[in-house]
């Protein structure tokens, strides 16, 4: 009786055996070898050649995080080595040279436009090149950070962009303040919402042998590091700020914020942002953030829809205050079939975006080039 049990305990072991072997073939011919699965296995098992490409974003002071320089995704060099989405524009002038830069989050970046040169601010490029004889030289930048609000799009513009000396700004936000703006514990600094973004570091000896099986480090993976690929690692999950100066019962019952005009940080950091470009005698034109409600989750479509309108109005009660060149974006702008979710676009529909925003660019062009 025993023998027999033995065996059967044999068999059962082999069986057992026989089917992690499978998965574990399964896995390595499912996963791409470019997957965020497999570069989060390697980074973990020491591989440091791989750290800068594992996501599309970086940590760095005072900017928080900016796009990784020397990206490659799908087939494409996706960031320059000056840390930003397309082709790089040299920091330099050049004479006769007219000069865009484009603040936004993932839609002025482009995030479902696996090309750069199909994102939006490429377009405009082009669209504009075509357009104007007064100048030699068209160059435009884009400056979209993934996630980013109001505040990213201040602090990258204080301390980097402002040094290219764009001619003109286009400043498209809005969606990922509203993010922001609902989750609990609100605070104008937006720590309630942002955590330091870590860096991946390997794991240590004793444990990094675990991810040699690609079953084992995929499990691990996601069970626990799912952030590492979903592309939160800047949210903090908690919503809780670690100095919590602002307050706490800032959340109504109907999951809007009740607070007064002055207390809400894209109206602001929008203004501060407004008034920087200006002192770099350049121009500004505002675009507010434009969603696609048939496309969104069905309790985002009631939750979301009075904060998408109050950020939009805000947006154009301080462009209407402080003079600024407002191109509305009308919902139609964009062909049914060109939105990618709701609220990116595909390559087409960045088309169509460029070439609404450049009617109100062309608008505002001095008569001639100026020296900056």
């Amino acid at each position: 009786m025993r023998h027999a049990m033995r065996k059967k305990l044999i068999f059962t072991f082999i069986v057992f055996l026989f089917f992690l072997a499978l998965l574990e073939v399964v896995c390595h011919l499912l996963v791409a070898s470019d997957s965020e699965y497999e570069t989060i296995r390697r980074i973990k098992l020491g591989d440091n050649s791989l750290q800068v490409h594992n996501e599309r974003v970086i940590a760095q002071p005072y900017l928080n995080y900016v796009p990784a320089p020397g990206l490659e995704k799908k087939g494409y060099v996706q960031h320059n080595e000056h840390g930003y989405r397309g082709k790089l524009v040299p920091m330099m002038r050049e004479e006769n040279e007219l000069r865009i830069l484009c603040l936004g989050g993932s839609t002025t970046y482009g995030w479902s436009a696996p090309n750069p040169d199909d994102a939006y601010p490429a377009q405009l490029e082009r669209i504009l090149r075509d357009r104007q004889t007064r100048w030699k030289k068209v160059n435009v930048i884009n400056a979209g950070t993934p996630s980013g609000t109001s505040g990213e799009l201040l602090t990258q513009y204080l301390f980097k962009f402002r040094y290219y000396k764009p001619d003109v700004v286009i400043i498209n936000t809005g969606g990922n303040d509203v993010a922001a703006t609902l989750a609990n514990n609100y605070s104008p600094d937006y720590s309630h919402y942002r955590k330091p973004l870590p860096a991946m570091r390997p794991l240590p000896a004793y444990s990094a042998w675990v991810f040699h099986s690609r079953l084992a480090a995929y499990v691990s993976i996601a069970i626990f590091f799912p952030e590492l690929t979903a592309g939160q690692t800047f949210y903090t999950s908690k919503g809780k700020p670690v100095t919590n100066w602002f307050g706490t019962s800032f959340t109504s019952p109907q999951g809007l914020l009740d607070l007064e005009p002055d207390e809400l940080a894209f109206r602001r950091n929008l203004q501060s942002l407004i008034r920087e470009v200006r002192a770099d005698n350049a121009k500004a034109v505002l675009v507010p953030f434009r969603w696609n409600r048939e496309k969104a989750a069905p309790r985002a479509q009631i939750k979301n829809a009075a904060e998408y309108a109050r950020h939009e109005n805000v947006l154009k009660e301080v462009g209407e205050k402080m003079n600024v060149t407002i191109a509305p974006f009308p919902f139609d702008t964009i062909t049914t079939d060109n939105w990618v979710d709701n609220c990116h676009l595909n390559g087409p529909g960045c088309r169509e975006k460029a070439a609404h925003i450049a009617e109100y660019v062309m608008g505002i062009l001095p008569d001639r080039p100026e020296s900056k």
